[in-house]
Parts: structure tokens; C-alpha cells; sequence
């Protein structure tokens, strides 16, 4: 790979590295959500039943956590990313490169270098990222959001374990919000 290959490939790897993060915000605020709606089951059946199981907790947990690490080392793995996708993208949302940059990620070096057409594109393409902020192809808005999105699912997820821990855990918050906690008449629910 040239030099002047490579001055682009910087250039692209910006956009994809934000394209990781936030498909790995976006994977754990799933994650995240799943296990708070199935949390929140496990303390509707034993509000509404009366039915608890350190089991299904303890597998909650768990389960959750092999995910977020699924999912994490999924987004380590991705690496490699397709030029030509992340070429798409930034035209997208620059329509003034009119193919240029698709051109240019498509370039190959014949007989160990690039012509000189071929390397004008190439610095035509690497001159605009550094004027126009390529990375910014997926906007501070989308990762926010996203942000915010897998904070409130974990938050989600924190309240419904928070409800299911047994009063007798040191520092646990079942007793005053359901399990183990008196009830109405002032005797221990069991």
C-alpha cells in the first residue's frame, strides 16, 4: 500500500471507528433493555404471584453480563472495515465529492505505485476530509441519543435487580421495595 493509500485509509478511520462505537452503543442499549424488561417481569410475578427464584435472578445477571461481553468483544473483533461502504457514507452526506472519494478508496497501485491520476484523486479526497470533518458522518446527535438511550435501558435494568434483591444481601434494596419487606398488616412477606 502507497503512502498516499494509507493518507486515506487515515482519513476513512475516523468514520468507522465512530461507526463501531456506536454500534456498540446501540448493541448494549439492547442488551440492557431486554434484561430490564425481563428484571421487570421477575418482580411483576412476585408483586402480582408471589413467585421469587434466586435462579432466575442469579441467570439474569449473568446472562446479562455474557451478553455485554458478547457484544463488546463483537466491536473489539470489527476491526476490518469495508472502504467502499465508509466511502459511501461520507458521500452521502458530502454530495460536492460527486464519486470522487468512491473513485479514490477504488484506486490500485499498478507495478508498486499510483499514477499520477491516481494519486490526484486520492489528494483531492484526503484534501476534503481535512476540510469537511468526515468523521462527523455520524453526527455527535446519533451518538448522544444513542448514549442516552443505553443509559436509561441500564437504569432500567438497575431498578428491576435493585427489586429483587433479597433484604438479607448487605446493602440491599429489596426489603423496602417489595420482596422481604412487611406488608400492609406489618407482617413479613414471605
Amino acid at each position: 500500500m502507497t503512502e498516499i493509500e494509507q493518507m486515506l485509509r487515515r482519513c476513512l478511520e475516523p468514520v468507522a471507528q465512530r461507526r463501531r462505537r456506536l454500534r456498540l452503543l446501540r448493541a448494549m442499549g439492547v442488551i440492557w433493555l431486554i434484561a430490564g424488561l425481563i428484571g421487570a417481569g421477575l418482580t411483576a410475578a412476585y408483586w402480582f404471584a408471589g413467585w421469587w427464584s434466586p435462579l432466575a435472578v442469579g441467570g439474569l445477571l449473568l446472562a446479562t453480563v455474557i451478553a455485554l461481553a458478547a457484544a463488546w468483544i463483537q466491536a473489539i473483533r470489527a476491526d476490518e472495515f469495508d472502504y467502499g461502504e465508509m466511502a459511501g457514507r461520507v458521500e452521502r452526506h458530502h454530495p460536492e465529492l460527486r464519486a470522487l472519494l468512491m473513485t479514490a478508496v477504488e484506486q490500485r497501485a499498478r507495478g508498486g505505485s499510483l499514477g499520477y491520476l491516481q494519486q490526484r484523486v486520492i489528494v483531492q479526497a484526503v484534501t476534503h476530509a481535512r476540510a469537511n470533518q468526515w468523521d462527523r458522518t455520524v453526527s455527535r446527535m446519533q451518538m448522544t441519543l444513542t448514549g442516552v438511550g443505553q443509559f436509561a435501558a441500564m437504569a432500567l435494568f438497575l431498578a428491576a435487580v435493585a427489586t429483587l434483591l433479597p433484604p438479607a444481601l448487605p446493602g440491599g434494596l429489596g426489603g423496602g421495595w417489595g420482596l422481604g419487606g412487611s406488608s400492609a398488616s406489618g407482617e413479613g412477606v414471605h
